[in-house]
């Protein structure tokens, strides 16, 4: 069938490809067959017909090669790539056209395994990357959004407001580095809002006022009063039904109502006008506080309440006489008078119904509805310099008057 000579093992089979009809290397092959040249050896081969060869031969590169040049292994799987005269994917040569299109799939199905495994890995790979960029995307935003409510309620509407000292651009400088990163009682602006979404949504709104909308800070909680030219409230003491009828100044206005939440009389007839906060001098007290202060206008009182989650304060109207209907000049506090005598402090409060209205010792003088604090020359140990009740009342332009329980100060 075809002239073939024995040579040297075919191992490392490589075929040297001549064409059929041809004279090559001085051999000229009959027919169709090929001259070719394996390992060592050179001849010329036949072409597998239809991928058959005869017994002792196999299809190898389109080629019937006897199987003692290839040590015997008939594996027409892994054939030896050829500069063939015939195409790989020669029609006449089905065996080899499925062999390739085998290992095509074969390798294809592997490819497509792998691509699909590289592509699940690159997706888990773009959705870490996703989720990465998207937590420092929140992170940043979060930061952002920290920066700006602190900058509203401890930065520029301060600094650009005011007129500090040294000291207290110092002190604003920490309390605005508190609020955006902490210290070991409070986590910091962008933790807190990172886990809790009510304070994110807080925040969130905060960032929709001006520096109009927070300037009772300023002005009230911090006492900046002169250093910001704030305004005082203008209705201390007014009737009110809700906080848009008072006059707040540059505080917050609160209305103090008439009947509580379950419709019980609070003792403020016709509801009563407030303002707040006003600055807290002392936050760990554990009674009420009551003092004078500039925030609350001038001759206003700042009045302290204890609570559970922290102090409350709020003005209310000064007196050194009467208040309106319902309400009397009750004694609030002691503090200097003009002369820098220890005095008593009036503040237009309910008036009084009964003694039990009135602090313990006290009286209530029912036609002013005023309390009276009795007269004595016992000390008040808690006011500087020791005065007496009697030299309080004195120093007050009060009268000590006996009344049927005793002495008791009588304020005009």
């Amino acid at each position: 069938m075809m002239n073939w000579i024995r040579g040297f093992s075919a191992l490392a089979l490589v075929l040297t490809l001549g064409c059929g009809g041809e004279e090559t290397a001085g051999l000229e092959c009959e027919n169709d067959d090929v001259f070719a040249r394996v390992g060592e050896t050179e001849g010329c081969f036949a072409r597998c017909p239809v991928g058959v060869c005869s017994a002792g031969l196999v299809c190898l590169e389109n080629l019937c090669i006897p199987t003692d040049l290839v040590g015997g292994n008939n594996n027409t799987n892994n054939p030896v790539r050829t500069n063939n005269s015939t195409s790989p994917n020669d029609p006449n040569n089905p065996t080899n056209n499925q062999t390739t299109q085998t290992n095509n799939s074969t390798t294809g199905s592997s490819n497509g395994s792998n691509n699909q495994s590289n592509n699940t890995n690159n997706t888990n790979n773009t959705n870490n990357e996703t989720t990465t960029e998207t937590n420092n995307n929140n992170a940043a935003q979060l930061q952002a959004l920290c920066q700006q409510g602190c900058d509203l309620l401890y930065g520029s509407c301060i600094t650009d407001n005011c007129t500090l000292t040294p000291e207290q651009t110092t002190a604003l400088s920490g309390i605005y580095d508190t609020c955006l990163n902490g210290d070991p009682e409070y986590a910091g602006c962008v933790s807190e809002a990172q886990t809790d979404p009510d304070f994110k949504l807080a925040l969130e709104e905060l960032l929709t006022s001006t520096c109009d909308d927070v300037s009772s800070l300023r002005c009230g909680e911090f006492g900046l009063t002169q250093e910001c030219q704030c305004a005082a409230p203008t209705s201390l003491g007014d009737a009110c039904t809700s906080a848009s009828d008072c006059g707040a100044g540059d505080l917050s206005p609160l209305c103090i109502p008439e009947l509580n939440s379950q419709g019980q009389p609070t003792g403020y007839v016709g509801g009563y006008c407030s303002a707040g906060p006003c600055p807290i001098r002392d936050s760990s007290i554990t009674d009420v506080d009551i003092y004078s202060d500039d925030s609350c206008g001038a001759g206003n009182l700042c009045v302290v309440v204890p609570s559970a989650s922290g102090p409350r304060s709020y003005c209310i109207q000064g007196c050194d006489s009467g208040c309106r209907n319902g309400y009397a000049c009750q004694i609030q506090t002691v503090e200097p008078n003009a002369q820098g005598e220890a005095a008593f402090v009036g503040g237009c409060d309910p008036g009084c119904t009964s003694s039990q209205d009135c602090g313990t010792g006290a009286r209530c003088n029912t036609l002013s509805g005023r309390c009276e604090v009795p007269c004595g020359n016992q000390p008040v140990g808690s006011v500087p310099g020791n005065p007496t009740l009697t030299e309080l009342c004195l120093n007050s332009n009060g009268s000590c008057i006996q009344r049927a329980e005793g002495f008791f100060c009588s304020l005009p």
